[in-house]
């Protein structure tokens, strides 16, 4: 698959339980070459740091 991040194109080759974390506020778009069982999870900053502090 590839991907665009701040105008940056990547290459990548995923395999099983890889992770990729993208920062908040960060453009980023995905296309994939083959079919993937992949989940995607997007979580909102304030609520992610309003966890970490309790």
């Amino acid at each position: 698959m590839q991907n665009t991040r701040d105008g940056e194109l990547r290459g990548f080759t995923f395999s099983k339980n890889d992770m990729i974390v993208t920062p908040a506020g960060m453009r980023s778009c995905w296309t994939w070459f083959a079919t993937s069982d992949l989940i995607v999870v997007t979580l909102e900053p304030d609520r992610v740091r309003q966890f970490a502090e309790t």
